[in-house]
């Protein structure tokens, strides 16, 4: 989700598999690959915590979405 101004936003997709050839947790690809890490990385470990179980190694891809995270909505 990102959001425009007062009253205005809009949602994209973000695509998420598995990919056992990685050696690390996740890599993130796409145009939102920088602006969205932190948050990834927050989603992984909360996601990972309430499983009770290591994630396996994930591809993000997050489509459309050249977005830089901005303002106290940042990374929701």
């Amino acid at each position: 989700m990102a959001v425009y101004g007062d009253s205005a936003g809009t949602s994209f997709d973000i695509e998420v598999s598995d990919n056992p050839y990685s050696d690390e947790e996740f890599i993130i690809t796409g145009l939102a690959k920088d602006s969205f890490a932190e948050s990834i990385s927050l989603g992984y470990t909360v996601a990972s915590k309430t499983l009770q179980r290591k994630l396996g190694p994930l591809h993000i891809h997050c489509t459309n979405a050249g977005i830089n995270k901005d303002g106290p909505s940042a990374g929701a």
